[in-house]
């Protein structure tokens, strides 16, 4: 009785600020990152006449080759990105990259257009910058950059910011989860942006989900997860910048991703709810699933005693769907998108911030997300643009391939055809011709690496589990 005597004050605050609805600030932090070692994308052939992709890179790569000195007459652009970019899981024989260079063709046939494909299987931001600093002295006439999907694939702890999971003792886990706690503590201070050391990281990619169980990794770290969206600014901030400087044009994108058909990939309850709170919540879904007439009230009062739950989320949202209000839906497939524990998909934020930086530095921006949404039943983007969480058809890479040329134009980059519908009409058709070019074992094995896509987006990688002892990031060796 005397300790909870004791505790009662303690008691009475943690309940105060949670039902307040406080959450905690979230921590500034100004992170970095360096690599093992870095090496070059592009090498000279043995003639020293052309570069060409550096053979063991074609694991992330697809091969591309173009002449060291740059021809009279040639006009070369860099789509840089991840595997999106590549053409995955088909090839870069179907990629927006492809697509686009056959429709410049098309409208500039006294120009020689290359557009380099230089998509990297799993590339986050921060190792396209590497990239991006390489390509400038290749004499670009053009950059194109399509990032945001792979920010959370590797492991990146950010010093103090590891996940929760690595709280030692019941007691450590308990404090980190006390709301009140953290209250106090942000009245007598404000956390100063912290200058985190250098993220050491292998040479090449080395994703969480490679290993078996790598979904475990995934824990809800609001903290953790605000400073890669941060990070992620910044390289894109700098990649801007670095074109600024060597005046060198770009284009952004805001990727699209599958909101309708893909369910999150982990999703857990809010945290800090009671056994019989849980239970509430599961009695409320259980009721929307037999009684049709209190389904909808009965998903939104599960949802307000449990807000975090990213299924939830998609739940209501599927429901609305069905039910087609679907400015519900579009608000509840996105709150579950971004409140999915692990991250295989562009972030709202991050969305935002590419919207912002694309205003604040004028830079031309082409909105995939908002295509294909225009596109799609009730603007929600699913399986008719997608083949899984962000790898859109073939349709959709030629759809955001035409949408860029016509950008182009706008941006007044390339010259604007004398008959544009006459010259969309010819690009259609040397599209088909493209396709038909194809031999069938070439979509066959992209089906096959659909499949490997899905179970490895699913936590069912193929490297062996690493021992606790060896998580840190910068004692990993090299893919």
């Amino acid at each position: 009785m005397a300790i909870l005597l004791g505790l009662t004050p303690f008691l009475m605050l943690e309940g105060l600020v949670r039902i307040s609805g406080w959450r905690q600030p979230h921590t500034r932090t100004l992170p970095q990152v360096a690599f093992v070692s870095i090496e070059p994308l592009f090498q000279p052939d043995t003639a020293n006449e052309n570069c060409q992709t550096v053979p063991h890179r074609l694991v992330y790569f697809p091969r591309q080759s173009f002449p060291i000195k740059k021809p009279l007459g040639t006009k070369r652009a860099f789509f840089l990105g991840g595997s999106t970019v590549h053409g995955r899981p088909y090839g870069p024989e179907t990629s927006m990259s492809t697509w686009l260079e056959i429709a410049l063709q098309v409208s500039e046939p006294d120009a020689d257009w290359q557009i380099i494909n230089c998509g990297g299987v799993s590339y986050a931001s921060y190792r396209l910058l590497v990239v991006l600093e390489e390509i400038l002295h290749y004499e670009p006439d053009l950059i194109l950059l399509y990032t945001g999907h792979n920010e959370f694939l590797e492991e990146r702890t950010y010093g103090h910011l590891k996940p929760i999971r690595e709280a030692q003792g019941p007691l450590a886990l308990l404090l980190t989860r006390s709301h009140g706690l953290c209250f106090l503590m942000n009245q007598f201070h404000e956390a100063p942006a912290i200058q985190s050391a250098p993220l050491i990281l292998p040479t090449e990619v080395d994703a969480v989900l490679d290993y078996q169980k790598g979904l475990e990794y995934y824990q809800r770290n609001d903290s953790w997860r605000e400073a890669i969206c941060t990070d992620f600014q910044q390289n894109v901030a700098k990649m801007i910048q670095l074109c600024e400087d060597q005046s060198v044009p770009l284009v952004l994108f805001n990727p699209g991703r599958d909101l309708r058909n893909t369910p999150p990939f982990k999703s857990e309850p809010t945290t800090g709810l009671t056994d019989s709170q849980l239970a509430e919540v599961e009695q409320l879904v259980n009721q929307s699933a037999t009684s049709p007439e209190m389904r909808l009230a009965s998903l939104l009062q599960a949802l307000q005693r449990d807000p975090d739950s990213a299924d939830l989320h998609f739940l209501l949202a599927t429901y609305a769907d069905v039910e087609r209000d679907w400015e519900l839906a579009k608000i509840h497939f996105r709150e579950a998108c971004d409140r999915d524990l692990c991250p295989l998909r562009i972030l709202s934020r991050m969305q935002q911030d590419l919207l912002d930086l694309a205003d604040e530095h004028q830079v031309p921006l082409l909105d995939v997300e908002q295509l294909f949404a225009e596109q799609s039943v009730g603007g929600i983007a699913g399986e008719n643009w997608f083949l899984d969480h962000v790898h859109p058809t073939i349709e959709g890479h030629q759809l955001i391939a035409l949408e860029t040329w016509k950008l182009l134009q706008q941006e007044k980059l390339v010259t604007v055809p004398v008959d544009p519908e006459a010259a969309e009409l010819e690009i259609q058709g040397r599209f088909q011709e493209q396709i038909r070019s194809l031999d069938p074992i070439y979509f066959t094995k992209g089906l096959q690496r659909l499949a490997n896509l899905q179970s490895w987006a699913a936590g069912r990688g193929e490297k062996l589990k690493i021992p606790p002892e060896s998580t840190s990031s910068d004692t990993k060796t090299s893919d």
